[in-house]
């Protein structure tokens, strides 16, 4: 089994990161770290390229509400094109009724990531 089995990569545009692989809580700590710059920023939204994460577990859903959190009242973290196994426990733990979080679709569209209807769409 590899050990590095996730990584994050910022993308060339500002505020933007692609994860790759399994979040779960080794790879936790590396999230955090990775968007720690940011999060201090004061900036805009938070968008996590999610199309290569293959896994997430409760460890990793709870750094992304950390995350979610830290951002404050005007800013959103944007979870982009989940994959299927992850967008079933996005919708297992109710992710997208978090009013700073936003989940979509690799289609581009918002709510909740299976379809269901999320706090925008009622």
């Amino acid at each position: 089994m590899d050990v590095a089995s996730f990584r994050v990569e910022r993308s060339a545009n500002t505020g933007r990161f692609e994860l790759h692989g399994e979040l779960d809580i080794a790879g936790r700590s590396d999230l955090i770290e990775a968007l720690q710059t940011e999060l201090a920023s004061g900036g805009g939204d938070v968008t996590l390229d999610l199309s290569s994460l293959s896994f997430v577990d409760s460890t990793g859903v709870s750094a992304l509400l950390g995350i979610a959190r830290q951002l404050g009242p005007s800013r959103h973290l944007i979870l982009e094109a989940p994959q299927p196994p992850v967008a079933r426990v996005f919708d297992l733990v109710q992710l997208a009724r978090m009013p700073a979080i936003q989940i979509v679709s690799a289609a581009g569209e918002a709510g909740s990531p299976s379809g269901s209807p999320g706090p925008s769409d009622t």
